[in-house]
């Protein structure tokens, strides 16, 4: 049972991405909407990806939670734990509630499995480009795009909204603490789909997604949130061979900061992440976010984290 913030110091190697994993669940009467699980690792120095802070949902059940964060030259970490609520932030007629002032809360958290540990991507990212000042040529360009809702009529715009920064951002190797929103033309029950697709000059042997989220949520919206998370999308690749889309990986109801998909190694020319997320505008802040998209090479086995693989079927509903 945690109380009170819990803080554990690590040893990490410079330049890995940690999963942080673990049973959660809150007790008592002091229990909202709002209460979430505060995961936060600082370090002596400001850098790129650190410090990161993640706020996941807790509920009376335990449930199991994904974050993750990465080290840039860092060879040690402090991981604090602790149940939050929103604060306040400004003053006057300008305050509002707001995480980025989380409070601790009296809700007791019963926590479980707490797992750290590196991802072990065997192959490389191949989609890693790090924006226009990159070193290295990428093995292939990234485009995103936010398609709005007509509802069958011509009279609204149908043209797609380009989002030429964020498909610099998602590809850049840092998956927190920075802007992930696609576009602010549209939100909400407006939006169609977003999908962002990665087109490789020569098709490359895959056996691995990772999707990053945005870390700076949630949003307090009256007595609940609003979340920056994606919550309902999908990933796809396409069959250099024959031109045909398989999916490889989805997410329902996500609220996690992290997802990875692994499957048997396919030949792929294309990369298509979908975002799904109209029907759940209401739960969200309404804007299409991504942090960070990496696809990975099968140059040996199949990525080292067999419990983050997908599920078989949703029902995902994907025109393509």
């Amino acid at each position: 049972m945690l109380d009170t913030r819990a803080e554990f110091k690590l040893k990490v190697e410079a330049g890995r991405t940690y999963l942080v994993e673990l049973l959660v669940a809150a007790g008592g009467t002091n229990l909202t909407a709002q209460t979430r699980l505060e995961v936060a690792v600082t370090t002596g120095a400001k850098s790129a990806n650190l410090p990161y802070i993640g706020r996941l949902p807790v509920s009376g059940q335990l449930v199991r939670r994904r974050v993750a964060f990465r080290t840039d030259e860092q060879t040690e970490v402090a991981l604090a734990l602790r149940a939050v609520r929103p604060g306040t932030e400004g003053e006057g007629k300008n305050a509002k509630p707001s995480y980025a002032k989380a409070e601790a809360s009296d809700a007791p958290l019963l926590v479980g499995d707490l797992v750290v540990a590196p991802i072990k991507f065997v192959g490389a990212n191949l989609a890693l480009d790090k924006g226009p000042a990159a070193k290295t040529q990428p093995l292939g360009n990234l485009e995103c795009e936010v398609k709005p809702w007509t509802g069958g009529n011509s009279t609204i715009r149908w043209q797609p909204y380009p989002a030429p920064q964020e498909a610099l951002r998602l590809t850049d190797g840092i998956i927190g603490n920075q802007d992930t929103m696609w576009t602010t033309a549209i939100k909400g029950p407006e939006i169609a789909y977003a999908e962002a697709v990665v087109k490789f000059k020569k098709s490359q042997t895959l056996s691995a997604v990772a999707v990053y989220e945005d870390n700076s949520g949630p949003i307090p919206a009256g007595a609940g949130v609003q979340e920056k998370t994606a919550m309902h999308y999908g990933v796809y690749v396409r069959h250099a061979k024959t031109g045909q889309w398989a999916r490889v990986g989805y997410a329902v109801d996500n609220t996690d900061l992290v997802n990875v998909f692994t499957f048997p190694p396919v030949e792929a020319d294309q990369v298509r992440y979908f975002w799904a997320g109209r029907d759940y505008a209401g739960q969200t802040d309404g804007t299409v976010h991504a942090a960070e998209m990496e696809v990975y090479s099968a140059e040996e086995a199949g990525l080292n984290l067999d419990t983050l693989t997908a599920p078989a079927d949703d029902g995902l509903k994907v025109d393509l």
